[in-house]
């Protein structure tokens, strides 16, 4: 006999936050998030995210995260944690709960940075990685549904930060019909198989 497999879409599968957090508009003063994802590229772009904001948002708040995984990278981030505003994080269990509460998220354009962003409807600034095809087709598709701000790893520097944020703090939230209810699908599925 033969064996069949029913291959069924389920959507993708993320954390979500289970707590109730009220995001603080960027109209209403609201925090900025940089994060690198586990590439040493993303040490630019906290660095440009940092220069960015002393120079034009030191009365926001501005995350920091870095990935456990960088070396070196520590030391010289740490030397930014007593400029005004600017919070390091080495690592959080709960980014998704800060991203969430975030009113701009500055990041590369990893398939985690981007479904975060986007189940967490935080408008969001990506510099994909060229080398990558990946997240250069990612970025490619979202930005034709107007999702993210997007910069070249080549053009990346303060003042076009500081013009990308500009275009996308008009917008509050963004909305996306991408099914983020992978887990919540593959339950219900399983509860009808039974």
């Amino acid at each position: 006999s033969k064996i069949k497999c029913k291959i069924v879409y389920t959507g993708f599968v993320i954390r979500e936050s289970l707590k109730k957090i009220k995001k603080i508009k960027w109209g209403n003063n609201g925090d900025m998030i940089a994060s690198c994802g586990g590439s040493p590229i993303g040490q630019k772009i906290l660095t440009t995210s940092i220069e960015c904001h002393q120079n034009h948002f030191r009365d926001r708040k501005l995350y920091i995260f870095l990935n456990p995984h960088l070396n070196g990278l520590e030391r010289k981030i740490h030397n930014f944690k007593y400029l005004k505003n600017v919070f390091i994080q080495e690592f959080s269990w709960n980014f998704i709960d800060h991203l969430k509460s975030s009113a701009l998220s500055i990041s590369m354009a990893g398939y985690n940075s981007i479904i975060e962003t986007i189940s967490t409807a935080t408008p969001a600034i990506v510099v994909p990685y060229n080398k990558n095809r990946e997240q250069l087709s990612r970025v490619l598709k979202l930005k034709n549904e107007n999702r993210f701000e997007i910069i070249n790893m080549d053009d990346l520097n303060s003042n076009t930060l500081y013009t990308k944020i500009n275009n996308i703090t008009g917008y509050d939230s963004i909305s996306s019909d991408i099914n983020i209810r992978g887990t919540e699908f593959i339950s219900d599925y399983l509860r009808e198989l039974a």
